[in-house]
């Protein structure tokens, strides 16, 4: 559920982009500077959750994300200089990184747990959430309604599912250390069977503390473990298997860096990441001038590249079981780039919307599935895999919309497009060296 909202409220801003940029009187280099805002925001929200979440669990951080997240929402429908746009879409940012940040922790420990695939369910549910908040969106707008009416219009719609679906959340596991004997070398971080669902401490501290400018000397000397089974001689849970605590002196304090298929892994996240936030930004703006549709129904083309990634993503876990990793991220990159050659060159409006949608089924898969590859290498303890891939992801997050304007201002958007495609098809030919990293167990 929280995955859910999480898509709508973001997705619910990609409708409104055209009319924020008519609003403030903005060029594409400009638009793509004030973009960067939202990318900026999320990497600040992100360390700040991470402190937060290991002190006061999941369920207070994502309360206090969505109250600054219904406070920015109206300001986006609202503001009409770059200066209050930028200052809104930081606030925005701030609050979705964070909620990000909660919700990842909490969806790798339950897959880790389950030991079957399950990445790509949650991200159909955020996927449902984007397509529910680009449809409502731009169909509240093609009824009449102003942004402005959009906004709190979400606002509601957030606001209280957050507030009906929090209570059922879990923070991380807070105890006496585990038995040796307790925790499988093969699992992680073991879940402790008294607390379903909950995020184990260790994985939810080390991996949250690695985030960028959260060096681990915060943490205490006794490493965050789960509810012990018997009470034998206590022991932390690193790198997948228990250890004594003697063992490993000073352990807890060095910030790994992301290496080898790791690093590429997080590369090709960052391409995935840079091209899914290019269609929410930019999608609307480039059906608006390039097949002149009004701003109100511009936004059908990310509804269409929603639906279609829904739809991937819901399936994900099927098709991942079938065919392999591999497959699932080079022939989805192979569709992605092929989709956005189809929406530069496309003659008319439907055959860009299907191109939009080849696109979102495309893409739906990749990162879901890099994430659970990294869940299973060993060439980094997993938590620090996870949280290196996010970071360099979020860098697409980041740079992203600037350079997407930045190449839209002096070559035209359809030359951005096309280096997305590029980017895409690098991601289809880095897709067997990364499902064949070495695994765990």
């Amino acid at each position: 559920m929280v995955f859910l909202v999480v898509g709508f409220a973001l997705a619910g801003w990609g409708p409104l982009v055209p009319f924020a940029r008519a609003r403030a009187g903005l060029s594409s280099g400009a638009l793509g500077i004030l973009l960067l805002c939202l990318g900026l925001g999320s990497v600040v929200g992100m360390p700040i959750a991470a402190r937060l979440v290991a002190r006061a669990g999941c369920r207070r951080v994502l309360v206090v994300a969505c109250a600054l997240l219904c406070l920015a929402l109206p300001g986006l429908g609202l503001a009409s200089t770059f200066v209050t746009l930028a200052a809104c879409l930081l606030l925005f940012g701030a609050a979705m990184g964070a909620m990000d940040c909660v919700i990842n922790v909490q969806a790798v420990a339950v897959e880790h747990e389950s030991r079957r695939p399950m990445m790509s369910g949650f991200h159909g549910m955020f996927s449902v959430g984007t397509l529910l908040g680009a449809a409502g969106a731009s169909g509240g707008l093609g009824m009449g309604m102003s942004p402005a009416g959009i906004t709190v219009a979400g606002v509601i719609c957030v606001g209280g599912t957050i507030a009906l679906a929090a209570g059922g959340l879990l923070g991380p596991v807070f105890g006496p250390a585990v038995a040796p004997d307790a925790v499988p070398d093969a699992v992680p971080d073991a879940v402790t069977d008294a607390v379903p669902g909950a995020v184990p401490g260790a994985a939810a501290e080390s991996m949250l503390e690695s985030l960028p400018g959260m060096v681990a000397e915060s943490l205490p000397e006794s490493d965050i473990t789960c509810i012990p089974a018997s009470p034998q001689k206590p022991t932390t849970v690193h790198d997948g298997a228990a250890r004594p605590d003697a063992a490993r002196p000073g352990v807890a304090r060095r910030l790994m860096l992301p290496r080898g298929v790791v690093l590429l892994a997080g590369l090709m996240c960052c391409a995935a990441f840079l091209v899914e936030g290019a269609m929410l930004d930019w999608s609307a703006i480039f059906l608006s001038s390039a097949h002149h549709l009004p701003p109100a129904r511009a936004g059908g083309g990310y509804v269409a590249f929603c639906a279609a990634m829904v739809l991937g993503r819901l399936s994900g876990d099927a098709v991942v079981r079938r065919m392999g990793d591999a497959w699932v991220i080079g022939v989805g990159a192979a569709c992605a780039a092929m989709g956005l050659a189809l929406v530069v060159l496309a003659p008319s409006l439907w055959v860009a919307l299907c191109a939009l949608a080849l696109m979102g089924a495309g893409c739906a898969n990749i990162v879901p599935v890099l994430y659970g590859a990294m869940g299973r290498q060993r060439i980094m303890p997993v938590e620090a895999a996870i949280s290196g891939i996010t970071i360099i992801g979020y860098a697409g997050i980041l740079i992203g919309p600037a350079l997407i304007g930045l190449v839209a201002q002096y070559s035209g958007l359809p030359m951005a497009f096309a280096m997305l495609a590029a980017m895409l098809v690098a991601v289809a030919a880095c897709a067997r060296a990364v499902a064949g990293a070495p695994r765990m167990g």
